[in-house]
């Protein structure tokens, strides 16, 4: 077998692995926690256009899998007035509750969906001022959820599903901190409903503060 004919075979069998990889990529490793004196905290400030409320957008650290003890309190609300929701977009941990409140005086119904298959995760009905419907099912598993009202299709709200607590939003000046943040290096993301994704890197060592800035 010539040279040439070996070198277009190991490409193929290259190609059919990553084909396969692509097909039926790694399970990620479940978040564990740890007690380690390796630990600094990021400081940074985000960037955006003029109009975008930085309270929109929510930053992560991507790659952690072990680090601070996940909070034991894990309840979030969001709530519909003037057909519109608010928070419009929040972080929230896996295994919490969700109350969903309706300050308006009309019947509205909400449906939450896992963005991306769009498959149903809840449906609330509410019927009249104050009344508050607790739900967990939109909070089972990581990943980005989506709630739209039935009776506004352009009344939207996302919520980002954590399984590790490395997460963050601005406030209205774009400063946020992630603290108790294990050594390494990590990607940083950031997301907007209407920007897209975002990503920098941030080094982070035992002598304590780091800082990162994104930009959109």
């Amino acid at each position: 077998m010539t040279r040439r004919r070996l070198a277009v075979l190991a490409l193929a069998c290259v190609a059919a692995c990553r084909a396969r990889e692509a097909a039926n990529p790694l399970p990620v490793p479940p978040y564990q926690e740890v007690r380690s004196g390796a630990i600094g905290r990021i400081d940074g400030r985000i960037t955006f256009p003029p109009g975008v409320a930085p309270g929109d957008i929510v930053l992560w650290l991507d790659d952690v899998r072990a680090g601070k003890a996940l909070p034991l309190a894990r309840r979030y609300e969001i709530d519909h007035e003037r057909g519109a929701f608010a928070p419009q977009v929040q972080g929230a941990l896996v295994g919490g509750a969700l109350l969903v409140r309706s300050l308006d005086a009309t019947h509205f119904r909400v449906t939450f969906t896992s963005e991306g298959s769009d498959s149903v995760l809840a449906v609330v009905q509410e019927t009249g001022v104050g009344q508050v419907v607790p739900t967990a099912r939109p909070l089972v598993l990581e990943g980005m959820v989506l709630a739209a009202s039935d009776e506004r299709p352009a009344s939207r709200a996302w919520i980002r599903v954590f399984d590790q607590p490395y997460f963050a939003q601005p406030d209205s000046a774009g400063r946020f901190t992630i603290d108790s943040v294990p050594a390494g290096v990590w990607r940083m993301r950031a997301w907007h409903p209407r920007l897209g994704e975002r990503e920098a890197r941030v080094g982070v060592d035992s002598s304590g503060l780091s800082f990162a800035d994104v930009a959109y």
